[in-house]
């Protein structure tokens, strides 16, 4: 049987940063953050957010998702040190040691906390369930069917946090809806 290399979309080298970014799935961070963004650009559809609000989500959208990757590396490292494939990874490995990524876990907790007040006291005030969340994740898919449907009905739940902060910060309420934009549109078109 030959040693396992590493895994894909990782960083080789010895250096710190490769050795976080690994660990964390940086790759993926990127792959998601277009996703993020539009759901940004669809939230706030009657004014576009300022970049100082793009940075806040962006520090946010990766704080949070280093976090949950963070924190699932550690719930996972039993497994990932059996695991063939996976027992090169940083903290079975022992290239990161578990109290270095309980810190990391705890200080991407804190930015992402921190970022979200700094988007509006709204997001602030519903960051700690969505890092409750993004923590919980992991067990939901890893259950039955119910589990799943009910992971994926949360996990759309950020475009509509995110339309609800930003019609709040914009306009002052967070009853303005899809359906309300349509309507108006609508019959304002009706009356021509």
């Amino acid at each position: 049987m030959t040693t396992p290399g590493r895994e894909g979309q990782t960083f080789a080298g010895p250096s710190a940063l490769a050795r976080w970014a690994s660990f964390v799935k940086l790759p993926h961070t990127v792959f998601a953050l277009p996703f993020a963004l539009t759901g940004v650009v669809l939230a706030s559809r009657i004014v576009m957010p300022t970049p100082g609000q793009v940075g806040w989500v962006v520090l946010a959208f990766t704080a949070a998702r280093f976090a949950a990757m963070a924190f699932n590396r550690i719930v996972d490292r039993d497994v990932d040190a059996k695991n063939p494939r996976t027992k090169m990874r940083e903290i079975p490995s022992g290239t990161l040691q578990l109290g270095q990524a309980k810190a990391s876990v705890a200080l991407a907790g804190i930015v992402f906390v921190f970022a979200s007040w700094m988007l509006n006291p709204l997001c602030g005030m519903l960051s700690p369930i969505a890092l409750a969340w993004v923590w919980d994740l992991r067990q939901l898919h890893r259950g039955n069917v119910v589990k799943t449907v009910v992971a994926v009905v949360l996990a759309a739940t950020p475009l509509l946090a995110l339309q609800l902060a930003f019609n709040r910060a914009v306009t002052g309420s967070v009853m303005r809806t899809p359906l309300d934009l349509y309507n108006k549109t609508y019959f304002n078109a009706q009356s021509l």
